[in-house]
């Protein structure tokens, strides 16, 4: 009841608010305006039907404008909705609902074919909103904030609720105005500011101008308008009145045209009010076919430093896009090689053309080329070239390309035009409409919103210094060298592309000291103006405060002000606060910015946190101030305009400190490393995270797996010379050419000394980051071309299982006094001789020329190449491994270490604790005493290099493994793995998923439980390149998933049956199972001291795959331990039964034949490892299959069963297996075998991954109705 009465004192405080005569008296938005009236246009009517019953929100296209990030959707991302009459429709776009600052915004999918805008009221409602409907009235009213957020009425014609949606741009554009106010006045609070005054705003424009190629005046305006343009800082009104800093020499050098006598226009920026009568502007409104233009420009007046002379323009005119590519020359060959590359961005954006426009010159080499990928070429009409689109989206981006040059540094080397391109593209771009929506630009409809906080845009060309670290640079070496600001870096967050002068080329930086040319860039931030505004502003008050008392008394301008002044100081000091109810922050540190003025509108500077000093809070002293002022009696005087202007002027002030404030705040809480909830609650997760975070020196953290490049991709050795660290790559690549001299695995020989039956083998350095003490450091290992080496022998090597390394984990736990340690051999391949050469040739290009010297590597070269005799073993040779095993496994035997008879890659000594597995050169080991540890590393270091680590948290095969040896505890975890996954696959930073795959209930009632087939877009397949990238990812999850995260296992074997043949549903299940990874990416595995003997659970679903097939699921792990609690598993199954079963007994009997088999390898491995094994239980729910099993049950319909099954029944007349009942509700092996809803995978996790939640609880409750059934047992 007191929630109610408190909803109903919100509405009633609404209504009594927006009933006033100041609002009554507004003229409505539907008043209709004569022509020659002054009054702004009516604003478009934007309602949404308030639905209790649709699942989401869904909104029509005519409503867009009230959305914030609105992006186009990928055809495989896009959603499909059924309507009441069974039409289905699919979105285009997704945007975000942003309603109030205490909710995070919802996601709302748009449709082009929607006539109405749906706001679903059940998601509102589940987001903590309340909805209260009356008879011709609906409210939706926020609790936490006391406050209505969206009204509506009821529709008198359609009996519909219709809810009133703002569109966005009034709202933003208002607060921009404001925050230029603040900037423009707050230099002139006092004449103590620098003696330079310069019009902030005013800069601003002129700086927006030239970063956007000077582009016209109108074109400029029309742009911020239908806001395709977003920049920091920039509104129609700030450009309106600072139109002359946009009306520069370099925008009459690109885009003045001939005015003809009597037709000159006259037309301002405030006239445009919209691009349909401008070519440049030509909005589409339906395509039906992707038809591109092609033409190429005259020669370049300079050559680039790459030998282009020519651009190639495409314009595509379904996303009305110009894309330019640079070409050497007007060869067939270059008009191929660049029409590849534009098709295949066009393509990776959803807009493969289907129509090529051509000028009738084009050989018929192209021709071939465009049939071969299904393109129908297009002709234009024979001497009338104007009829082909892209003559004027060649003079589009002539002129804008133009005035970018006209506006460059005077000593920008023109050698480096064709860097500039990138940057041309998307300016042009971000000044066109995009077809399929007008309130989008043309980059935004290919490519997504513009981030200009993640790729910041400065003028191009503008002269720059670019820091170069301690490590590139020598002791007493400039901090920077000289170069040109020539793009931003989309592949990187805040870095920027720079030309360096004295290297000739292309660099990515991320720290720059910018000295710009011909104008003005000295413009303060908005916290350089606070922090200056305030300092002035204290220093007034505390001499206004400490003045004579005499001068009181005669009148001072501000003496009848002080009381006000006074209150809005403590207001103002109470706003750099944390709110009641939060917990204190005080422990971040402080920020110290490393530049005299950090930029508003240009690119950023580097920002250094502080963790030395201490400082007191922002506005203490302005507070100290403020309560020294006198509080002298002043009488009260009715408002006059003045001071109403002046209290509205101080509110909008207020509102931007308060802005900035927020963005600060926010910073300093991450730079401390304090979270902060949805409701603004701060906390750390730990005192020791606190500590860690604010005072640990800092960590590097390798990639777990492999090395990522800028795009994502893995890592390579020619990508890796040509990043900020390529000098660094070459160096050690240098170092392992030395390493293969030193060691005498390679050595130079002349290209004809080798064999005729013989052919060199290509060589192929492999590059990888690594941690050692803390410390970043850079591996290179060479690597031969082992696809072009043939050799005869055997060539497999073994290795120890996942399996096999959870089991001596178990071990070291569960035996008192058992220790873990790895250990490492160096250069494991490159001691091994090889029975006879093989050879390879070695580019000269990537090498030190130190090196080629020492080793007077040019005397042997023969086309910039040299050749080398391999005769020890090298990465990458199909025989290395195997000879490299033999050799190690043999003089092991030497020394009393003998692989065990029937597990590969386990070595156990003959007397002495030490038991250990071998993954390649990679040793993890158990034992008791350091002695015995000791001499097997000893007699390791007879032929190797070895490298050891017996601390309490080591890493092994990717795995971090942290021992408490006090509790006996060991915990199994991959730190970053995920991320870095999802890095790779373009997903991170996603919104997360509770589980792993989608849940389709089951149809009650029916008498077959099949698999509903696939729709036919379900059903599409999808390209080579989509089809590795799902192999890729069922890769990278399946190891992950058997490591640590065997939540994930059964969505990876689903998506992994699917990889060779993968279709658009195939993307929906990894898209689904990447986001359960972001929302859980560091699982964690616990192992627990047991007796060693291993129990399992078997169970299937019977038809729950396509094709009549059955999932059979199974777990395996360690008995009881010592504290009568189901220990971490070792092995998981979850895998489609290979045979179509007729009946629920005979899937669980084939689950059952799949467990034993498991069970065997495992069971072997135990006693192989010195743990005899008793009969082993499987439960099983299933009485049939039990009974089948265990020969109780009479053969009528099992008759059919394959005959493969009766292995279980073999098994358990052994003595080796036994086969109980339970009920299914206690069955962990179903969590592996179906799909489940969303709160069985919450309540299930904590079972099968290691949580600190599920620590102090000890167990679940279904774990705890399996113990009760053990104990019995």
């Amino acid at each position: 009841m007191q929630r109610c009465d408190n909803i109903d004192a919100i509405i009633k405080q609404h209504l009594l608010t927006y009933n006033t005569p100041h609002f009554a008296n507004k003229p409505a938005h539907s008043s209709k305006l004569t022509s020659n009236s002054t009054a702004p246009p009516p604003q478009p009517t934007h309602e949404a039907n308030g639905d209790t019953g649709t699942t989401g929100h869904y909104f029509a296209m005519k409503d867009m404008d009230c959305l914030h990030n609105v992006q186009r959707v990928q055809p495989h991302e896009a959603i499909t909705v059924t309507l009441p009459a069974g039409e289905e429709i699919q979105s285009t776009h997704t945007g975000e609902l942003r309603y109030s600052t205490t909710h995070k915004p919802q996601q709302v999918h748009v449709f082009d074919s929607l006539w109405g805008s749906l706001l679903g009221i059940g998601d509102l409602c589940d987001a903590g909103l309340v909805a209260v409907f009356d008879k011709n009235k609906v409210f939706i009213v926020d609790p936490d904030q006391k406050s209505v957020v969206l009204t509506g009425t009821r529709n008198q014609k359609t009996r519909l609720w219709m809810i009133q949606m703002k569109p966005i741009s009034a709202t933003e554009e208002n607060t921009a105005c404001a925050a230029a106010e603040v900037s423009k006045n707050a230099p002139r609070v006092s004449n103590n500011v620098s003696a330079q005054q310069h019009d902030t705003v005013g800069d601003r424009v002129e700086f927006f101008s030239r970063t956007f190629a000077s582009a016209a005046e109108t074109t400029l305006f029309n742009a911020v308008k239908k806001r395709w343009i977003k920049f920091p800082g920039i509104t129609t009104k700030i450009l309106r009145r600072h139109r002359h800093r946009m009306r520069t020499h370099e925008v009459a050098a690109g885009h003045l045209d001939q005015v003809h006598q009597n037709h000159q226009p006259n037309r301002t920026p405030e006239q445009v009010t919209s691009g349909e009568d401008s070519p440049l502007f030509n909005v589409i409104t339906h395509v039906h076919e992707e038809r591109n233009h092609m033409d190429a420009t005259g020669r370049f007046p300079a050559v680039s430093h790459r030998g282009h002379q020519y651009l190639l323009i495409l314009y595509s005119e379904g996303g009305n896009y110009i894309k330019a590519i640079p070409m050497v020359d007007r060869t067939k060959q270059s008009y191929l090689k660049a029409h590849r590359t534009a098709l295949d961005f066009y393509s990776k954006r959803g807009y493969t053309p289907t129509f090529q426009r051509l000028d009738n010159e084009t050989s018929l080499e192209f021709e071939e080329h465009l049939r071969k990928h299904h393109i129908q070429v297009d002709f234009v009409p024979p001497h009338q070239h104007r009829r082909n689109k892209a003559e004027r989206a060649i003079r589009t981006f002539k002129n804008h390309f133009i005035a970018l040059l006209a506006g460059l540094d005077p000593t920008f080397p023109m050698c480096a035009w064709n860097e500039l391109l990138e940057h041309a593209e998307i300016t042009v771009n971000l000044l066109r409409a995009c077809p399929t929506h007008p309130r989008m630009s043309a980059w935004e409809g290919l490519n997504g919103a513009y981030d200009y906080d993640a790729h910041p845009l400065a003028p191009p060309g503008t002269a720059v210094t670019v820091f170069e670290t301690p490590e590139q640079r020598k002791s007493w070496d400039k901090h920077g060298v000289k170069g040109f600001y020539i793009g931003p870096s989309l592949n990187h967050y805040r870095c920027y592309r720079v030309w360096v002068t004295h290297t000739g080329s292309v660099r990515t930086a991320d720290t720059l000291a910018w000295h710009p040319h011909a104008y003005s860039w000295d413009t303060p931030s908005p916290l350089d103006m606070v922090v200056e505004c305030t300092n002035l502003l204290t220093t007034a008050l505390e001499n206004l405060a400490t003045s004579e008392p005499h001068m009181a008394a005669i009148g001072q301008p501000l003496h009848t002000a002080t009381e006000e002044i006074g209150n809005n100081m403590r207001l103002l000091a109470n706003m750099y606060q944390l709110s009641s109810g939060k917990k204190d922050t005080t422990c971040a540190p402080p920020q110290r910015v490393v530049a005299d003025h950090i930029k508003d509108t240009a690119p950023p500077q580097r920002v250094v946190v502080d963790h030395t000093t201490t400082a007191p809070p922002p506005l203490a002293a302005v507070a100290a101030a403020a309560q020294r002022v006198p509080q002298a009696p002043v009488a009260q005087a009715p408002p006059t305009s003045r001071s109403i202007r002046k209290r509205r002027r101080l509110r909008a002030n207020a509102m931007a400190v308060r802005k900035a404030d927020r963005l600060v705040h926010k910073y300093c809480l991450e730079q401390a490393g304090i979270q902060e909830d949805r409701y603004g609650q701060h906390s750390f997760i730990s005192d020791k995270d606190m500590w860690n975070h604010l005072f640990a020196p800092p960590v590097h953290r390798a990639n777990t797996a492999i090395d990522l490049d800028g795009d994502g991709n893995q890592l390579t050795f020619s990508a890796a010379l040509a990043g900020e660290d390529g000098h660094i790559w070459l160096a050690k690549h240098g170092e392992e050419i030395v390493r293969l001299f030193t060691s005498e695995t390679i050595r130079l020989i002349m290209r004809n000394e080798v064999p005729s039956d013989k052919k060199p083998a290509y060589y192929n350095p492999q590059v990888k980051t690594k941690i050692k003490d803390g410390q970043l450091q850079y591996r290179v290992r060479g690597t031969i071309g082992g696809n072009q080496v043939h050799y005869p022998g055997d060539k497999s090597a073994q290795t120890a299982s996942m399996q096999l390394i959870k089991i001596l984990c178990n071990a070291v736990v569960s035996d008192k006094g058992a220790k873990f340690m790895t250990a490492d051999i160096k250069d494991f391949y490159l001691g091994t001789p090889l029975p006879s050469p093989e050879y390879m040739r070695i580019n000269l290009d990537h090498i030190p020329e130190s090196v080629i010297t020492e080793y007077n590597m040019r005397q042997y070269a023969h086309n910039n190449a040299v050749v080398v005799e391999v005769n020890k073993g090298i990465y990458g040779l199909p025989q290395a491994g195997k000879l490299a095993q033999d050799r190690l496994i043999a003089h092991l035997a030497k020394h009393g270490y003998h692989q065990a008879p029937n597990t590969p890659c386990l070595f156990r000594h003959i007397t002495n604790s030490v038991s250990f597995t071998l993954v390649v050169d990679d040793f993890g080991i158990k034992y008791t005493k350091d002695a015995d540890a000791d001499h097997l590393l000893s007699i390791l270091r007879e032929l190797y290099i070895m490298t050891e680590d017996r601390g309490l948290e080591q890493k092994y095969v990717g795995i971090t493994i942290k021992h408490d040896r006090e509790r006996q505890r060991m915990y199994l975890s991959m730190p970053g793995y995920i991320e870095k996954a999802l890095q790779r696959f373009g997903k991170a930073k996603q919104r997360g998923a509770k589980s792993p795959t989608i849940y389709v209930p089951p149809i009650r009632g029916a008498e077959q439980q099949l698999v509903p087939e696939l729709t036919a877009d379900e059903a599409c397949p999808v390209d080579a390149k989509t089809k590795t990238f799902v192999q890729e990812v069922t890769g990278v999850i399946l190891f992950y998933s058997r490591a640590v995260d065997p939540t994930m296992l059964t969505a990876v074997n689903k998506i992994s049956m699917q990889s060779a043949n993968p279709t658009r549903a195939t993307l929906k299940a990894i898209d689904r199972l990447l986001s359960y990874a972001e929302q859980y990416p560091n699982a964690t595995t616990e192992i627990r001291p047991s007796n060693m003997q291993l129990c399992a659970q078997s169970d299937a679903s019977y038809l729950s795959e396509h094709g009549a097939r059955s999932r059979a699921g199974a777990v395996l792990y360690f008995g009881l331990t010592s504290d009568n609690t189901i220990n971490g598993m070792i092995e998981y199954i979850s895998t489609v039964i290979p045979t179509v079963c007729s009946s629920v007994a005979e899937a669980e009997y084939a689950a059952l034949f799949l467990t034993g088999r498991a069970i065997t390898n495992i069971r072997t491995i135990l006693e192989d490892l010195g743990y005899p094994q008793q009969t082993t239980n499987i439960i099983c729910d299933n009485a049939c299959a039990v009974g089948i099993a265990n020969g109780s049950v009479k053969q009528k319909r099992s008759k059919a069963i394959d005959m493969r099954y009766h292995w279980i029944r073999d098994q358990v007349n052994q003595g080796k297996l036994t086969i109980s009942w339970a009920e299914g509700a206690s069955n962990l092996a179903d969590y592996f075998t179906k799909a489940h809803p969303v709160h069985h995978y919450v309540t299930m996790r904590r079972t099968y991954v290691y949580t600190p939640q599920s620590a102090s609880m000890r167990i679940c409750a279904r774990s705890r109705r399996v113990t009760r059934r053990l104990n019995r047992q």
